[in-house]
């Protein structure tokens, strides 16, 4: 899955709320403005690169390393 298909929500995502500290919250909008003027990222939204974007991005990625993580001591246990 690309960053795109992971930045891009569908009809079919389920929205979830979570409370985050201030300090994430403003790193997420400083992300999201360095993320704006990055061809790649900018794509997403002619206006710019919101913090949805970049909590979708840092959860998927997030998730993904947890799980090689966690397979990674499951083969060396």
């Amino acid at each position: 899955m690309t960053d795109m298909d992971m930045a891009r929500p569908k009809i079919s995502d389920v929205q979830v709320s979570l409370r985050l500290p201030d300090a994430t919250v403003e790193r997420a909008e400083k992300l999201a403005d360095k993320m704006s003027s990055v061809d790649l990222y900018r794509s997403f939204h002619p206006s710019g690169v919101s913090t949805s974007v970049v909590y979708r991005l840092a959860l998927q990625r997030g998730i993904a390393s947890l799980e090689e993580e966690l397979n990674e001591k499951k083969k060396g246990r």
